[in-house]
């Protein structure tokens, strides 16, 4: 590996960021040679799949491509890269992600099986052929490996990096294999489970995301008809090119638990463009919760206790209930009472899950009407006889206003204006006493 970097441009280079130039969409290998004409530049979208501290590549991949494959019958892997001009100096790195993913291989060592990355000192690397190929005389330190010995059903990918980075490609020769790498055998739709939209269904082998669309599926059962609407997958949504599971999202949304049937009517492949088989499978499911609130009536904030109801539907059972009320205070139980400490609108929600963690949110709105405050001034002074006006100053914090005043002057005599005046007829101490009511029915004293 030379140990330098070139800033050149090179204009015989595929441009970068190339699908392919991210593992997950990587090359299917469906045949035994592949010649690449121009080298690639870059490394991808996601430039830093390669982990230098946990790779014999120590500094990651650099004009690179990914390939991937899975084993159909038993045997050794071998492959050979063989650059187009033999000055140049390609690395490699092999993972076995049959129990993975591509985006694992960052964080897990045990994932690379086979590497070659040489640099016999710090301006020299190997040039030339390099793979795992069982060269027991390689022409630079270990620039070739052994093959591997591999079983059906493992799933490899095989990272190919130019590090000198000039423009001329290679071939990569996998004819030395003793194992079969691609297959000719369709794949099959395996198996059926719950999904919260609708069910999920599984392949025997990676199916190409671009092969899959909403047509492929019928679904039908009670309560239908049901029109398939969307196909997801983890791997596809994240920007890869390939998985065997993929999510139906159904419509209208089951409502009865009982069995239902996926059938598979549409043209799907995998890598080497063998069509599916068409097939169905059938599947108990249950129904997910719908939630919904019974949302209480206003209340006056200073006796306020709302008690919220769930009013939604069991699905196949729900196992919790969170709350929240919209200041910052929640609740797990199933219909809570709860008391604010501010008036106004207050926006209510509920998250319930059932067991097999499915969950829907239901949103409500309530309003606290403001309290009114009673105040007022007493006169400088009372004197028996004198007439004396009592200033009001009870007011309500929104946009509600005070409706009614009840004044109660301690000597057996009431007033319900505003600003009322009035006379006391005998000496002595009195209680007086304020109560205002405002336009929503809410009181204070």
């Amino acid at each position: 590996m030379l140990m330098s970097s070139f800033s050149t441009t090179l204009l015989a280079q595929l441009p970068p960021n190339q699908p392919e130039q991210d593992c997950f969409s990587a090359i299917p290998v469906c045949q035994d040679v592949y010649v690449q004409n121009n080298s690639y530049s870059g490394a991808g979208e996601n430039p830093d799949e390669i982990n230098g501290a946990i790779s014999c590549m120590l500094l990651g991949e650099r004009n690179s491509v990914w390939y991937t494959f899975r084993i159909q019958t038993a045997g050794q892997l071998c492959f050979t890269i063989t650059p187009n001009d033999p000055s140049e100096d390609y690395d490699w790195a092999l993972f076995n992600i049959t129990n993975s993913s591509c985006a694992a291989i960052p964080n897990d060592p045990a994932l690379e099986v086979s590497c070659s990355w040489q640099a016999p000192d710090l301006f020299n690397g190997c040039t030339g052929e390099t793979g795992a190929n069982g060269n027991t005389a390689p022409p630079c330190g270990l620039q070739n490996q052994p093959c591997l010995s591999v079983v059906p059903g493992e799933t490899f990918v095989l990272n190919v990096s130019n590090f000198t980075g000039f423009d001329n490609g290679y071939t990569l020769d996998f004819s030395a294999s003793t194992a079969v790498l691609f297959d000719d055998t369709p794949p099959d739709m395996t198996g059926a489970s719950h999904h919260c939209e609708g069910v999920s269904v599984r392949f025997s082998e990676n199916i190409l995301c671009n092969t899959v669309d909403p047509s492929d599926f019928t679904f039908s059962g009670p309560g239908g008809p049901y029109t398939v609407t969307q196909v997801n997958s983890q791997g596809c949504n994240n920007g890869g090119g390939y998985d065997n599971t993929f999510d139906l999202v159904v419509d209208p949304p089951i409502s009865s638990a009982a069995n239902y049937t996926v059938s598979l009517v549409g043209a799907v492949s995998d890598f080497c463009g063998n069509t599916a088989n068409l097939n169905s499978q059938t599947i108990f499911l249950t129904p997910v919760p719908r939630a919904a609130i019974d949302a209480p009536a206003p209340q006056c904030l200073e006796v306020n206790a709302f008690e919220f109801r769930y009013s939604g539907t069991q699905g196949g059972g729900v196992v919790s209930y969170n709350w929240d009320f919209g200041d910052s205070t929640g609740s797990v139980a199933r219909n809570p009472i709860h008391s604010y400490q501010s008036h106004g609108f207050k926006d209510v929600s509920v998250v319930v899950r059932d067991a097999l963690g499915c969950m829907d949110t239901a949103r409500a709105q309530v309003e606290v009407y403001p309290r009114p405050l009673a105040d007022f001034v007493l006169p400088p002074a009372l004197c028996q006889r004198d007439s004396s006006r009592f200033d009001n100053l009870s007011r309500i914090d929104s946009t509600a206003q005070i409706a009614s005043f009840a004044w109660s002057f301690g000597d057996g005599s009431f007033s319900s204006d505003s600003l009322p005046v009035h006379v006391y007829q005998q000496p002595g101490p009195h209680d007086i006493l304020l109560t205002v009511e405002s336009t929503t029915g809410c009181v204070d004293t």
